[in-house]
């Protein structure tokens, strides 16, 4: 559901409270006198996932102010740097891990588990599209690499079972932008692919001496599971 409310100059966000019995995805307040004070109203309220806030006199510091809303996504294209934004994010994340300390080593074996999987999936996109999914070859060599990084049981729709490339490479490009430590067995590594701007994370959990995949979401509405 979305309210689309840009180019009102008359808006400064102090009405918005009257919304927090709408169930609404989107606010739209692009153009509008949305300040600080307005954008923690519009933050409050409610199931909203994205606001879009470019050519308004909301600041920096009062976009950090919402920042401890994990859900939010602000939609910026103008009014604050990509670098800017990134930090949120940063901060957004941090605010929303649990007090548990990150194992450094335990995190770097994980990326270097998913640089692997990335780079033995790429190369079998590459392959499908050069010999089709007919080729007898196609489905042996998923199920190699599921067997080796993946310990999520296979669901349908999804691959390996419902098989589908990307032309482009489903993770090529993908850069690793953080990690949290949920248990000592379980860690979250964040990813974004550089090209799309897609955030995943990747749920990665320790089986015997290493690390295997065990789920991935995808930053959409808030964190959607989805398939690798």
């Amino acid at each position: 559901r979305y309210l689309l409310l840009d180019g009102n100059a008359g808006i400064n966000g102090s009405g918005l409270f009257v919304l927090q019995n709408n169930k609404l995805d989107l606010v739209a307040l692009n153009r509008t006198g949305l300040n600080d004070t307005g954008l923690l109203q519009a933050a409050s309220i409610p199931k909203l996932t994205h606001i879009q806030i470019d050519d308004t006199a909301v600041t920096y510091e009062g976009l950090l102010a919402v920042a401890d809303n994990n859900r939010i996504e602000p939609v910026v294209h103008k009014q604050f740097s990509k670098e800017q934004m990134e930090h949120f994010s940063k901060v957004q994340r941090e605010k929303a891990k649990k007090p548990v300390a990150l194992d450094e080593q335990a995190a770097e074996e994980c990326r270097k588990v998913l640089t692997a999987f990335f780079e033995e999936m790429t190369a079998w996109e590459q392959f499908v599209e050069q010999v089709g999914f007919e080729n007898n070859e196609v489905e042996p060599r998923i199920m190699v690499i599921w067997e080796k990084y993946v310990s999520e049981k296979p669901r349908a729709g999804y691959r390996p079972l419902g098989l589908s490339i990307s032309h482009s490479g489903t993770y090529f490009g993908e850069q690793f932008i953080d990690a949290e430590q949920i248990t000592k067995n379980k860690l979250y590594i964040y990813t974004r692919e550089k090209n799309t701007g897609i955030d995943r994370r990747f749920l990665m959990k320790r089986v015997e001496e290493g690390w295997k995949i065990d789920a991935v979401q995808e930053r959409l509405d808030g964190w959607q599971r989805t398939g690798l």
